[in-house]
């Protein structure tokens, strides 16, 4: 199936995301003040449950980080949607965070943010701009190629995204296999950073 960057088909495309409602605190760790935050990798199925979670950075309490991927797979989390708006497995890395709020570890880990996965050298940003941030939606196959690229949830920045998404091989997407080894097609997001050449 050849790629069409379709801006008003991708619209639908939707990676999965995590409800911040769901994340509840450790109570060891709101007794004691301790904020923290951990990068993670989710994968969920259809249904917005948490099939994995490998957490690949913490900051802040340790002990706390840690327990992140535990908390978020306690609950059913925000599926992933192909572009014809049906539910589809999905893998996102994000940033989850737990603060104690007035404390200064608190208010420095609330203060994090997630850094990108693409920086990308560009010749010119609209507004003049030195550089810009999106998040683009991907769609892909079961031996890892992207076959559908559009805006990821809540971005707006239509024409970066079709020039993002004209290059898709820059995504460095890879193949997803169930827990019985069965390839399967997934959702999931980048974040990029574009910044203007000199």
């Amino acid at each position: 199936m050849p790629f069409l960057p379709l801006v008003l088909a991708a619209a639908a495309l939707s990676p999965p995301g995590i409800n911040p409602a769901t994340i509840d605190f450790p109570g060891t760790a709101l007794r004691e003040d301790q904020s923290a935050a951990a990068l993670v990798a989710i994968s969920m199925d259809q249904h917005g449950r948490v099939i994995s979670c490998e957490t690949r950075a913490v900051e802040g309490d340790p002990a706390t980080a840690n327990q992140l991927c535990a908390v978020a797979a306690k609950r059913r989390q925000i599926p992933a949607r192909w572009t014809d708006g049906t539910p589809a497995d999905g893998q996102i890395v994000t940033l989850l965070k737990l603060t104690v709020p007035n404390t200064r570890e608190g208010n420095r880990i609330a203060d994090l943010r997630q850094a990108p996965d693409l920086e990308w050298t560009v010749n010119r940003l609209p507004n003049e701009a030195w550089n810009a941030q999106i998040t683009v939606a991907l769609a892909v196959d079961s031996t890892g190629r992207v076959t559908d690229c559009g805006a990821g949830r809540g971005e707006t920045l239509a024409k970066l995204i079709s020039a993002v998404c004209a290059d898709t091989s820059r995504f460095g997407t890879f193949p997803v296999q169930t827990i019985a080894g069965k390839p399967i097609p997934y959702v999931t997001q980048r974040i990029v950073r574009l910044v203007r050449a000199n």
